[in-house]
């Protein structure tokens, strides 16, 4: 083979590799910023994290979260009809503040109770968390209920402007009728006789 030959060879190479280097420095680049912005996601989840617990201690409501059953847990429960009944009762709940509680309708909740329907799983596990809680840990959990309630409703307290019904309404029926009549058509007979 010519000499010629494999110094083409060694300069395409070469090119080759000067391309590839070129192209992974952008790839690189935008690898060392993911893995950066991932680093600083994390970071925020735990400090979101941290907010919460202290936010459930404050609020103290983080047993029910924590002691939450697990699925396997719900499939081998049954809730009677009156169970949940008695609960409710034994925590002096109305069924609409049991239900706010546990976060479902309360027409679910009262059928519930009178054995029309049977809960789906998501609901059995908040009545078995709820099932775990003591009365002090219910009470704090509907007073935390109450303020959250409040805070909803103060901007909604906002004051309301009436709107005012224009009358320009029956103004326009009125112009539209006197258009309809001093339109020219040609007059009936009927019409001419009662004039």
């Amino acid at each position: 083979m010519p000499k010629y030959v494999r110094h083409l060879q060694e300069e395409i190479s070469r090119l080759a590799r000067k391309e590839v280097a070129q192209s992974q420095k952008s790839l690189k680049k935008t690898a060392v910023d993911v893995r950066k912005e991932n680093s600083e996601l994390k970071k925020r989840v735990k400090s979101l994290e941290k907010a919460v617990e202290a936010l459930q201690k404050a609020v103290g409501c983080e047993k029910k979260i924590k002691e939450m059953p697990s699925t396997e847990e719900v499939k081998g429960k049954r809730i009677q009809p009156r169970s949940i009944a008695t609960l409710r009762k034994k925590h002096g709940l109305s069924v609409l503040k049991m239900a706010q509680l546990l976060d479902i309708n309360n027409k679910s909740l009262d059928r519930w109770e009178k054995g029309i329907g049977k809960p789906q799983s998501e609901s059995k596990k908040k009545l078995l968390a709820f099932k775990k809680l003591s009365k002090s840990e219910v009470r704090k959990m509907l007073a935390a209920l109450k303020t959250q309630k409040v805070e909803a409703a103060e901007p909604a307290k906002a004051p309301v402007k009436k709107a005012v019904a224009p009358k320009k309404k029956i103004i326009r029926k009125k112009a539209v009728k006197k258009a309809v009549a001093s339109t020219v058509l040609p007059a009936t007979p009927i019409q001419e006789e009662k004039k």
